[in-house]
């Protein structure tokens, strides 16, 4: 190990720049699949972009998950209107 770092030391570049800071491979390649790029932060204007179409990403919302809230609704409608009836029944039979 102590001679591969001295002859990598060796190709590193003379100057002000320590040999484990000095840059020994000869050319960078990317990995497939992984992101090199960013955004910065300052570009993407998060905050407009929740506002810029609320009501259509509402709309969407809705209508694509009634089909799941639907029936649990009906069914607390249900459960509690019963319970109203029910307490009110009790109520009115054992009133003094």
């Amino acid at each position: 190990m102590q001679r591969a770092t001295v002859l990598l030391a060796a190709k590193a570049p003379k100057g002000n720049v320590p040999p484990n800071m000095a840059k020994w491979w000869k050319a960078y390649t990317p990995f497939h699949g992984q992101v090199t790029r960013q955004v910065s932060p300052f570009n993407l204007n998060q905050v407009s972009s929740l506002f810029h179409n609320a009501p259509s990403k509402l709309k969407h919302k809705v209508t694509d998950n009634i089909f799941d809230v639907a029936p649990a609704l009906v069914a607390s409608i249900a459960f509690y209107s019963y319970a109203e009836w029910k307490h009110a029944d009790i109520a009115f039979h054992h009133r003094d």
